[in-house]
């Protein structure tokens, strides 16, 4: 694994033999919010597009979802930013509580502070996973599964009925993957931003 510390200065250009990986790298971030833009989409046109016709709640919660959703997709463009010179197998050392990973099928952005946050995107898996100590978000096309502690809640997120049956505890998890994400880019974009 080859590190690369630059503090916070990210204006380097790519040398010319590592325009491959520069492009691999950006590729992957790319898969990843092609497949957030898809599930956003389904989300769009299967619940919120009938918003009339469905319960408040269950379009707040889809909505919430899309927040998030949104808030994954932020995170990847600007980390898409940072891989200039970054090749396959290594990783770019931000700053003592930042660093974004490239592997050959996968992307992972890590924070350390105030508490350790982990995004990643792994093309073989088509997944994006959001882990902290205590919550957990896992996404795939038509399925998320949301942990903290000792609860698990899997749902399809474009089916209304789905998520009826399991509101609450969806509320629940997602109140404090928010409240995470919302710091993690609010920070990223002090941190990541060209």
């Amino acid at each position: 694994m080859k590190y690369i510390n630059y503090g916070n200065s990210f204006n380097s250009i790519a040398r010319e033999s590592e325009v491959y990986t520069m492009v691999l790298a950006k590729e992957l971030l790319n898969e990843g919010i092609n497949t957030l833009s898809t599930l956003k989409n389904l989300i769009n046109n299967r619940i919120l597009s009938k918003s009339a016709t469905l319960k408040p709640t269950i379009v707040s919660i889809s909505q919430r979802i899309i927040d998030a959703l949104d808030s994954i997709t932020k995170l990847f463009e600007l980390a898409s930013n940072k891989v200039g010179e970054l090749e396959s197998n290594s990783s770019i050392i931000i700053n003592p509580w930042w660093s974004l990973t490239v592997y050959e099928d996968r992307v992972i952005i890590k924070r350390l502070k105030p508490v350790t946050v982990i995004v990643s995107f792994s093309k073989s898996e088509g997944k994006i996973k959001f882990n902290t100590k205590t919550v957990r978000m896992e996404i795939s096309p038509g399925r998320i599964i949301l942990k903290k502690h000792g609860l698990t809640v899997e749902f399809d997120p474009t089916d209304p009925e789905d998520l009826s049956k399991q509101i609450n505890d969806i509320k629940y998890v997602l109140k404090d993957v928010m409240r995470v994400l919302e710091i993690m880019v609010i920070s990223a974009e002090k941190r990541l931003a060209a």
